[in-house]
């Protein structure tokens, strides 16, 4: 990992970026803009040192990029990317499981709004309140406003 203090060897990545930004702007500007000293940027672009994790902070900041990215470090970006996929699908089961629950109780408020006069609605609010409380799965969890209890 990051050791800053000059210690150890820049990664490519570093190089490769700090290089194009240089020949594009010059060395005086890209250590302004990065908020790293003109010694430092030096440094880097001749793979003379390890950013410490400060510094690829500002790095990822400068060159819009992740941290690991910067060190090379894809097995872990993959990894962080794999999960990200799996929360992002289960927070979408966790979704559909809602919306069917929703779209139950839409129904049974649907199927009464025209019998119930309006007077009466609390008393379909309160029969809400009593089916969010009974079990509606099969795997005898009960949905109660949103938030799933177990038994």
């Amino acid at each position: 990992m990051a050791k800053g203090g000059g210690s150890g060897k820049t990664p490519e990545r570093v190089v490769e970026l700090l290089k194009k930004a240089v020949a594009e702007k010059g060395q005086s500007a890209v250590a302004r803009e990065s908020g790293l000293t003109q010694s430092a940027v030096h440094r880097y672009l001749s793979g003379i040192g390890e950013p410490s994790t400060s510094t690829l902070d500002k790095l990822a900041s400068y060159f819009k990029v992740q941290r690991l990215w910067l060190t090379g470090d894809d097995e872990y970006l993959e990894y962080l990317e794999r999960q990200g996929r799996y929360h992002d699908e289960w927070e979408k089961e966790e979704r559909e499981q809602m919306e069917a629950v929703h779209d139950k109780y839409r129904s049974i408020v649907e199927e009464f709004r025209e019998k119930i006069p309006f007077e009466e609605w609390k008393s379909v609010f309160d029969l809400l309140y009593f089916l969010a409380d009974l079990d509606i799965e099969p795997t005898g969890e009960k949905i109660k406003w949103g938030k799933t209890l177990k038994n």
